[in-house]
């Protein structure tokens, strides 16, 4: 039993356990941003199937393909500012993109040198 300071009992609620901690929406987020290389924390809910991460440039290609080293109920992962041929890519703009065969989620990132 926990107390507050005029010594009256407290109520303690137990946390409500779910099985995806952001529902069944896909979730996207860059720490660091603008930074030297991107850590994307990434959950996708029950939308797991055909799931992809990419990056593009600001002309819209394709410059890293993340999808392999994805876990299908979502976690962490880096991306070290190289392209999918091990080279390294410009400073600027790019855009992370999370999808899934129903949902799509994109972020902006900005890639410094």
């Amino acid at each position: 039993t926990l107390f507050n300071t005029q010594g009256n009992s407290l109520a303690v609620r137990e946390p409500s356990v779910t099985t995806h901690p952001y529902g069944n929406e896909p979730y996207l987020s860059v720490l660091s941003n603008p930074s030297r290389g991107a850590t994307i924390h990434y959950s996708v809910g029950n939308n797991s199937a055909d799931l992809s991460l990419r990056i593009y440039d600001m002309r819209g290609r394709i410059v890293k393909t993340l999808s392999a080293a994805l876990a299908k109920d979502g976690g962490i992962i880096t991306w070290n500012g190289k392209d999918d041929n091990n080279s390294q890519c410009p400073a600027g703009v790019y855009f992370i993109t999370l999808s899934s065969r129903k949902n799509e989620k994109t972020v902006k990132f900005v890639l410094l040198r």
